[in-house]
């Protein structure tokens, strides 16, 4: 029996699945100091060497490219020391695809930066290179200004997590205190020993006094007679840092204000984001920020599977396994955002939220919380890439009127906030641009380094 070519179904091959290139092609290794790299055909090495990584070094790789014809060029990624080729490259018209290291470790063999520029050539001439996502240098800017935020997130909430510790070794009753501003300023009073109330009138304004009731004024002057002089300098510390952190937190939020003042396509996008319940500025930022441009994603499983929310999968000849964990591949930014703005809409999402109740019915389900948070992340990253794919807004196709007035009520609500949170921090941008004396004096703490005061204390002894 002899097929006929017209029932014979072929499937074409994109880049990263086997379509081998014709012509020239370059890979290089990239390094802090050096470039290693490799020019070849199909058939023979026509140069490699290595050239410093600055300008001139870059521009001498360029003109080799035109020299030789180069249709592509692979460069492996290596921290932040590839974008400034890469940017180069994309100025002259050379298209250049980043890889991630992994696939290019994977052939084994001698290891030097010269055979690595050859492997690195030869798997992008073979076709198994796939292409990473390349950004702009201001949505690259963006994006280590997002990350910064995140790992300054990470370190309030490890300073939250001790005084809470501290809180439960003297029994106080009040541990929420440091998720407020009110509660932060009542813990360095505490850390100061400020126990007369003349001296708490004078410190706290008259817009938080109200929130003083007997019980507090009872817990904490219980709670600073136990602390000894070590344990409240320990809290002035940690109270001083988380202070800091809000400040610091708050300039790096101006980031994304920057942005959106200047670029009118991404605050376009900023505000389609917006309009859906449950996701707000920061993570409206970060999402656009990993995400760099939409068209990298030809359909919203590839944007889930690049964030990691995708099943993982085990199989062995006709057996396939789908274990029902996520693989945590791809970028773990993106994912934090959507896990937590899907953790929000669970705890304090509106009744009417068609995501809240997804994910409240997958938890009755499957008696699960992360399992159903999992799910409804992905489907999240679904929306958003409809969102930002299709230019739709949330809730303009198939909402009915019972639906949208609520969805308007919140949309208005939400703009307000978002209004007022900028108006905040123009108010902190023209803060930290002023006068921040007392700010640096208040961090350098002593004049005298504590090593000498502690040998005059041993040396009076």
């Amino acid at each position: 029996m002899v097929r006929q070519k017209g029932n014979k179904k072929v499937t074409k091959l994109v880049e990263g699945e086997g379509l081998r290139k014709s012509g020239a092609i370059m890979g290089v290794d990239v390094h802090k100091d050096l470039l290693a790299y490799c020019i070849l055909t199909e058939k023979r090495i026509l140069e490699e060497l290595t050239v410093k990584n600055d300008l001139q070094g870059i521009q001498s790789l360029i003109s080799l490219c035109q020299t030789y014809q180069v249709s592509s060029v692979a460069v492996e990624s290596t921290a932040q020391y590839h974008f400034k080729l890469v940017y180069r490259l994309l100025e002259a018209g050379i298209p250049p695809l980043v890889a991630n290291p992994q696939q290019t470790k994977t052939t084994q063999g001698k290891k030097t930066d010269k055979f690595d520029a050859r492997r690195i050539a030869i798997a992008h001439r073979d076709g198994r290179l796939k292409p990473s996502v390349i950004s702009s240098q201001e949505i690259l800017s963006l994006r280590k200004a997002n990350r910064m935020l995140f790992k300054q997130i990470n370190d309030a909430t490890k300073i939250k997590q001790r005084l809470n510790q501290l809180f439960h070794q003297k029994d106080f009753t009040h541990p929420n205190l440091v998720k407020t501003q009110f509660g932060v300023q009542l813990l360095q009073l505490v850390a100061e020993g400020l126990i007369p109330e003349t001296t708490w009138n004078s410190q706290v304004p008259e817009k938080l006094q109200a929130l003083v009731t007997p019980d507090l004024l009872k817990a904490r002057q219980e709670f600073q007679d136990r602390l000894d002089e070590i344990e409240r300098m320990t809290l002035g510390n940690e109270v001083l840092q988380l202070q800091l952190l809000r400040i610091t937190m708050d300039r790096q939020r101006m980031a994304y204000y920057a942005v959106a003042k200047r670029n009118p396509h991404f605050q376009t996008l900023m505000k389609l984001l917006l309009r859906i319940p449950g996701i707000g500025p920061d993570t409206a930022a970060t999402v656009l920020a990993e995400i760099a441009d939409i068209s990298y994603f030809p359909s919203p499983k590839h944007l889930a599977k690049w964030a990691g929310l995708a099943p993982r999968v085990y199989q062995s000849g006709h057996h396939q396994h789908i274990t029902g964990h996520i693989h945590k591949g791809g970028n773990k930014y993106l994912r934090r955002a959507v896990v937590l703005a899907c953790q929000n809409i669970y705890a304090k999402g509106e009744p009417n939220n068609p995501l809240r109740q997804f994910l409240r019915s997958k938890k009755k389900e499957k008696d699960s919380y992360w399992l159903a948070i999992c799910a409804g992340a992905r489907k999240l990253l679904v929306l958003i890439w409809y969102v930002l794919k299709k230019q739709f807004e949330w809730g303009t196709r198939t909402a009915s009127p019972e639906v949208i007035e609520p969805i308007k009520q919140a949309l208005t609500a939400k703009i307000k906030l978002f209004q007022s949170k900028v108006n905040r921090y123009q108010r902190i941008w023209e803060m930290l641009s002023g006068d921040c004396k007392e700010v640096f004096e208040r961090i350098q703490g002593p004049q005298q380094s504590p090593k000498v005061l502690l040998k005059a204390l041993l040396n009076s002894v």
